[in-house]
């Protein structure tokens, strides 16, 4: 393969490798994997998904999901609070999809799509149950009532179940992250059993994130889970202990465009627009690295991680890469 520009590089091996691990688990499970693509965005990546049997899918915004439905998905949530302003490209979705599943939290959101739909929708409620971004608060049982109430009024709206996110699972320990997952199933099944009481029953549970999901080996509770970096991985899941090196199936290989030898640095082509400006730190240094060099091999694959190189400041079209003296 000639690289002549920033070029994302895929193990596939690997990348199958992971899906595979996680549907086994799921089934194990008996529940239903509907991964978040909009790690990779690719129809190519979406359909070794779709080879091993998947068959749903989360995104995070419409305008991703009309490229995957451009696809031939056919089953989609939006895993993201309706924008109302997209209505127009929202009923274009509908009519092409068998499923089109949107995420609600408030009694706006409910008025507007009832009132401009033209094809019913499937409706998540969202539910903070700690990451405090998004969604109706755990504790808030009554708004949520209200939500479900309404929506058993409306003719274009179905609601099906309570959706939520861990995101706050991005921590080294995986003993914390286990403590996360547990404690939202636990606050999940009490608002499913809440709603029961109130005549409310079938409720659905569904979970996302990725750092959980791979440390987690049973899942029971919930009826899907919606995990996403997974396929690829990367240095930040492996950092804290999501994953182990030999699952990280990405790597972005770049043109070295300067050398700067009494720096010990060397310049490459592939900077903030390539690559996330996340970074992680040296050691328990204050110094900040944003990744680390491998050896490309003549295959497409790549060595073991070699941490005497790292990279040191990122702008926007290009990277210092250091040696540690």
């Amino acid at each position: 393969m000639s690289i002549i520009k920033p070029t994302a590089v895929i193990w596939k091996t690997r990348a199958k490798n992971s899906i595979k691990s996680m549907l086994d688990k799921v089934s194990n499970s008996n529940i239903e994997l509907r991964p978040h693509f909009k790690t990779h965005q690719s129809s190519i990546l979406g359909e070794w998904f779709r080879e091993e049997g998947v068959n749903k899918i989360t995104v995070s915004s419409v305008e991703m999901a009309v490229y995957f439905a451009n696809h031939n998905w056919r089953d989609i949530t939006i895993a993201f609070p309706i924008n109302i302003l997209e209505i127009q490209e929202i009923n274009s979705l509908a009519m092409k999809l068998d499923s089109l599943n949107l995420l609600v939290e408030n009694t706006e959101s409910i008025e507007c799509l009832e009132n401009k739909l033209t094809k019913k929708v499937k409706i998540w409620i969202k539910i903070d149950i700690g990451y405090k971004r998004t969604g109706i608060y755990f504790e808030n049982f009554k708004e949520i009532l209200v939500l479900v109430i309404k929506m058993k009024k409306t003719k274009n709206l179905e609601f099906i179940g309570l959706l939520t996110h861990a995101g706050h699972t991005y921590t080294q320990s995986n003993q914390r992250k286990r403590e996360i997952f547990f404690s939202s199933l636990k606050k999940m099944t009490i608002l499913k059993q809440n709603l029961d009481r109130e005549g409310f029953s079938n409720v659905k549970l569904s979970y996302g994130d990725t750092p959980s999901c791979s440390i987690i080996e049973n899942f029971k509770g919930f009826d899907e889970i919606r995990p996403g970096n997974f396929v690829l991985y990367d240095l930040t899941q492996f950092t804290i202990n999501s994953c182990e090196e030999k699952d990280i199936s990405i790597a972005i290989a770049c043109p070295i465009v300067a050398k700067h030898k009494d720096r010990m640095e060397i310049i490459i082509y592939g900077g903030g627009v390539h690559f996330s400006k996340d970074y992680l730190k040296v050691d328990d240094s204050s110094e900040s690295f944003y990744g680390y060099l491998v050896e490309k091999n003549a295959d497409g694959t790549w060595g073991e991680i070699n941490k005497t190189n790292y990279l040191k400041s990122i702008n926007q079209e290009h990277r210092i890469f250091q040696q540690i003296h």
